[in-house]
């Protein structure tokens, strides 16, 4: 079903967005050393240790919110697929009895033209 594959590929998009954003983390994070240690700052203790802490945990909150968002989607995609296998066999279903009733409605009209 294309929902189906929609939604594995938004999976699969965001197994690579996940990716990208640890190395932007990485970058960042190193940028930073790089400034503090060009200052003679020590980057192992107080403010500037902190500084990176903090980078590195709104990155990983932007990474969580992108990985929930993603798998919201990829569901929403997922829930569409039932929906449209669920209106696939009531359609079934529904064309399957209107062929039997249609059946039994001729083999009732040759019926009757038989006993006149």
């Amino acid at each position: 079903d294309v929902a189906i594959e929609r939604a594995n590929q938004e999976r699969q998009a965001e197994v690579l967005n996940q990716e990208q954003l640890k190395r932007k983390q990485a970058a960042l994070v190193g940028m930073q050393k790089a400034q503090y240690a060009g200052r003679g700052v020590d980057v192992s203790t107080g403010s500037p240790l902190d500084v990176m802490i903090d980078t590195i945990s709104q990155s990983n909150f932007d990474m969580a919110i992108s990985s929930y968002n993603s798998e919201v989607a990829a569901r929403g995609l997922e829930n569409e697929a039932s929906v449209d296998w669920y209106y696939g066999d009531v359609a079934e279903k529904s064309g399957k009895s209107k062929a039997t009733a249609d059946v039994i409605g001729s083999v009732a009209s040759i019926a009757s033209w038989f006993k006149k």
